[in-house]
């Protein structure tokens, strides 16, 4: 299991317990992420920092840090009840808006939803849907259509550029820059539902240009969070699963949006001349103080997520 997998695995664990992210990042040798049980207080979330082991390899370590009147704590602690081994696979109960997902093995038009930059203070939010046609499956397959996270920058490129060439009708595409994107957030006040309604816009776009028969969203949230967006005008099936990139439709899109956000990275940085580091950690907070240092506060919002605590 890579570490990228063990995070997968402890997101898939928090969201079938009804724990939202509120906030994630990038930290020293690990990731970091401030998570709250649904209907409680984002002022008692709890931090877990997840660590990977420079010496050995597939071995992770889980800290929580919360309050000891968090009443979320109790059940943190019962969920993940062992620190410095990796948890057990995690086998990812099928939940859906209205459909089971055996219901999708015989729809000749599947969409897949999934996003970019989510976890990034710098550079945009990106929300990319992907439909496909089943016949379409093997000529996607030989492009080289697989979870982004498992691709290099250059091939990354390559295959969304193929996709957009061969494909174009069929995406839909959704680029938030900062500042938009701290307008929205502004309005809503969380990040899920800020996501959701996204991924249902371009859901929703993408049914007026072809025949889409249901759609799969990389869920990256609680269903019961996710649900209490409006879904207006969204009447095919909906399933919502994690690692969801293992379907092609999902894996597409997952590479068209990375594509997208790191082409806007690349654009801010020819835009203002300076180095951009993905992720929020230590590089990150490093970058924000140059960065307002060199342009001040009211440029620094038109390139980072204000709401990060950085």
């Amino acid at each position: 299991m890579s570490f990228e997998e063990y995070i997968k695995e402890v997101k898939a664990k928090l969201f079938n317990n009804s724990f939202e992210i509120c906030e994630e990042k990038s930290i020293n040798y690990g990731y970091q992420m401030k998570v709250i049980s649904v209907g409680n207080s984002l002022k008692n979330s709890s931090s877990i920092n997840l660590y990977y082991s420079t010496k050995k390899q597939n071995v992770f370590s889980l800290i929580i840090n919360s309050k000891h009147d968090n009443p979320d704590k109790v059940v943190l602690d019962q969920l993940f009840n062992k620190t410095n081994v990796p948890l057990e696979p995690h086998n990812t109960k099928y939940e859906t808006d209205n459909s089971p997902i055996s219901l999708f093995n015989s729809m000749k038009i599947v969409a897949g939803s999934d996003e970019s930059g989510k976890g990034d203070y710098f550079g945009p939010l990106v929300v990319c849907t992907f439909a496909i046609h089943t016949f379409q499956s093997r000529e996607i397959s030989d492009l080289g259509v697989k979870d982004s996270k498992l691709l290099q920058s250059a091939s990354i490129k390559r295959i969304a550029q193929q996709l957009f060439e061969k494909y174009p009708e069929q995406i839909a595409l959704k680029v938030i820059n900062p500042k938009e994107y701290n307008e929205q957030y502004a309005r809503v006040g969380n990040l899920n539902l800020l996501l959701a309604n996204t991924h249902f816009e371009n859901i929703s776009d993408l049914t007026k240009k072809i025949a889409i028969e249901g759609a799969i969203i990389d869920q990256f949230a609680p269903i019961s969070s996710i649900s209490k967006v409006k879904k207006d005008g969204l009447n095919i099936p909906l399933h919502y699963t994690t690692n969801a990139e293992r379907y092609k439709c999902v894996a597409a899109a997952s590479i068209i949006a990375r594509f997208a956000f790191e082409n806007s990275i690349d654009d801010m940085s020819k835009s203002y001349n300076f180095i951009f580091p993905k992720g929020g950690g230590n590089n990150a907070k490093m970058a924000v103080k140059s960065f307002r240092r060199q342009f001040g506060e009211e440029e620094l919002a038109k390139v980072t997520k204000l709401h990060f605590k950085i």
